[in-house]
């Protein structure tokens, strides 16, 4: 696969300077990898971060509304504890903050590190991890739970909660609130490949789509021949909406997410496959996003998210924001 880079080991810095060239009105902390946005007035302030190579997650929701900064790890693998740590101490120990973490085990691990060792330090941290993969261990069966697209959604609504002057304890619990009700499922065309690797992550056939498939190029749970957009959806669909325990009527909230090569025609057409089965579920559909908003580098893929949703949740959903990511259309 062509990519066009420099230098592989040079990769995350590059993109850092470039981004912060198109974006001015974001700032780099320190001499870390990690960026903040440049009008910070919330009582509690929201961190997110990991490996690089998922963008625009986690740099493109930077922004008012959304994240107050994002701390950047190597490509697939997340920041360390060391510049977790060197990061936070240049932001400083004047507000709370809230970490959201995605849930990997390195990820977790990393952050979780950090976070004690800032604590001890005299910090006011707390920690939510996003757990909305609903693919499954194809040796256990059992959900794998990792943090996937719904990420975006919960950084979206986390940030509306702060923005409303939310304290830290009542964030967290928001965000278990949220947990509960967030469901991702992705499915991938193809591999991926990323800065400085050969051959793709995992072996696919041309004519074939693996089911279940995770972020950093994990292969799927089931692998099978190429099919439509609307059977496709149906799979999808079925599976996402027997996992909660949902109303008939219920109001819900649909991401769907390109990840890193799916081409917006294509995007758009499962956005229609995927948004009518879904009423036909009887479901009240009440907010559609659809984009390339979370990615595995190069894969060519989509994911489907569903958010039930309150009252409250639909109007944050519905701010303007900041972060060149998210858009306001």
């Amino acid at each position: 696969m062509k990519k066009l880079i420099n230098a592989p080991e040079q990769v995350v810095e590059q993109m850092l300077a470039g981004l912060l060239l198109a974006h001015p009105t974001l700032h780099q902390i320190g001499r870390q990898l990690a960026i903040a946005n440049g009008n910070l007035k919330r009582k509690v302030w929201l961190v997110s971060g990991g490996g690089s190579g998922h963008e625009p997650l986690d740099v493109g929701y930077v922004g008012d509304g959304l994240l107050d900064a994002a701390i950047l790890g190597p490509v697939f693998t997340p920041p360390s504890v060391e510049s977790i740590v060197a990061t936070m101490k240049v932001l400083g120990p004047k507000r709370p903050y809230l970490f959201i973490v995605k849930n990997f085990a390195s990820d977790m691990r990393h952050f979780t590190l950090a976070r004690e060792q800032l604590v001890a330090e005299g910090y006011q941290i707390g920690l939510v991890s996003v757990a909305d993969d609903q693919s499954v261990d194809p040796d256990t069966l059992t959900a794998r739970h990792r943090g996937v697209a719904g990420t975006v959604l919960m950084i979206k609504l986390l940030g509306a909660a702060a923005d409303a002057g939310m304290a830290l304890a009542d964030l967290q619990t928001l965000a278990t609130e949220v947990n509960h009700q967030l469901v991702t499922l992705g499915v991938a065309l193809s591999s991926t490949e990323a800065p400085g690797q050969k051959k793709p992550a995992f072996d696919l056939g041309a004519a074939e789509i693996a089911y279940g498939i995770g972020i950093h190029g994990e292969p799927g749970y089931r692998s099978e021949p190429m099919v439509s957009s609307e059977l496709l959806a149906r799979e999808l669909v079925n599976k996402l909406t027997q996992i909660n325990d949902w109303p008939e009527k219920a109001p819900m909230a649909v991401m769907i997410n390109g990840l890193g090569g799916l081409p917006l025609m294509d995007q758009f057409v499962f956005t229609h496959d995927a948004v009518e089965l879904i009423r036909l579920h009887g479901f009240d559909m009440q907010f559609v996003k659809t984009g390339t908003l979370l990615t595995s580098y190069s894969m060519q893929g989509v994911s489907l998210t569903l958010l039930g949703l309150t009252e409250q949740w639909r109007h944050w959903l519905g701010k303007p924001v900041g972060g060149f990511a998210w858009g306001n259309g």
